[in-house]
Formats: C-alpha cells, sequence, structure tokens
C-alpha cells in the first residue's frame, strides 16, 4: 500500500479505504484460501458454523476467512474456494 500511495500521489488513508472495500484485499484476509459467505441470508440462516467446522477439516483456521455475499443467497453455505462459488465441499462428492 505504501508504493502505491507514492505511485499515485495519493493519501494511505485513501488507500487503505479502497482496498479494505474488496474481500480478497482486506489486510486480515491476506493468506487466505478459502472464504466463507457472510452475507445476511447465510448468517440468518446459520449455516456458517457448520460450513466453517467442515472446512477446518480440510484448511488450517489461517486459510479460513470471510466475504460479504457471495449471490448463492438460497443456498445459506456458499463458499469461495480455488477462483469459484461453491455450493458444496468439492472433495465431499
Amino acid at each position: 500500500m505504501e508504493r502505491l500511495t507514492e505511485e499515485f500521489l495519493v493519501g494511505k488513508a485513501n488507500v487503505y479505504g479502497s482496498v479494505s472495500f474488496y474481500d480478497f484485499l482486506k489486510p486480515e484476509n491476506r493468506g487466505k484460501k478459502v472464504y466463507v459467505c457472510n452475507g445476511s441470508a447465510c448468517l440468518t440462516a446459520g449455516t456458517q458454523k457448520n460450513l466453517s467446522d467442515k472446512l477446518a477439516d480440510h484448511f488450517p483456521a489461517s486459510e479460513i476467512g470471510t466475504m460479504c455475499c457471495l449471490g448463492r443467497c438460497h443456498e445459506n453455505s456458499a463458499f469461495y474456494f480455488d477462483g469459484k462459488n461453491s455450493p458444496a465441499l468439492p472433495w465431499s462428492k
């Protein structure tokens, strides 16, 4: 981010605000490989804990992040992995 502030002559707050808007770029999601949806439909359904537990069987906690609404609200347990929104664990088929 420091390099961007220098290259584009903008303040650190502006760069941080832009970067933190996108889930993949948020500092707390650095190094994550799988992202659990934390959109309102999934949160209301209460499926995140179970999904996170299942993902923890395949990924260390440090590689599991969250991202806002993946657009699969009708499934209520969506996550993002390997460049795709997934309705089910790909290795459980």
